[in-house]
């Protein structure tokens, strides 16, 4: 048996940085593989959100924001996150991104409140059915962590 996978991230804001999850796609084979491939993913998941928890403490607070933009700030007329036009009505706050300080744009404060990094990991896995997913499904579950399944139908 053998495996392949990768780890896609979508943050344009580390595109120069080299954490230490973000590494060349993964190859293995042998008779293992199923075992191996459920053992690195979850090792891989809890360095993400051990990565992710670190920047978050750090980023957190306005006051650790970097590259903040008074001038463009005050000048934006749009919703960075919904992308609507601002209005008097909504109270306009000052959106950066939790994971690397950086200063995003304005935003709607009940946008900026519900945009949230997600808590949890989505896996896609390609062409999973037959002898195959048997071997897969079989490695999942011995330990306590959450998983939902989303079959194909």
């Amino acid at each position: 048996m053998e495996f392949s996978y990768y780890i896609k991230y979508n943050n344009e804001y580390f595109k120069d940085e080299n954490p230490l999850y973000f590494k060349e796609p993964v190859y293995y084979h042998g008779a293992d593989a199923m075992k191996k491939f459920v053992s690195m993913l979850k090792e891989d998941t809890i360095k993400i959100e051990k990565f992710i928890i670190e920047k978050e403490d750090k980023y957190e607070d306005i006051k650790s924001m970097i590259d903040f933009n008074e001038h463009h700030y005050k000048r934006s007329n749009k919703w960075h996150i919904c992308e609507k036009e601002i209005s008097p009505e909504h109270v306009k706050v000052i959106d950066h991104c939790h994971l690397t300080g950086k200063y995003r744009d304005s935003a709607q404060n009940d946008c900026n409140l519900n945009y949230k990094i997600t808590s949890f990991i989505p896996t896609i896995i390609h062409n999973l059915s037959g002898y195959d997913a048997h071997l897969f499904i079989k490695e999942l579950g011995f330990d306590d962590s959450r998983l939902d399944v989303i079959p194909n139908n």
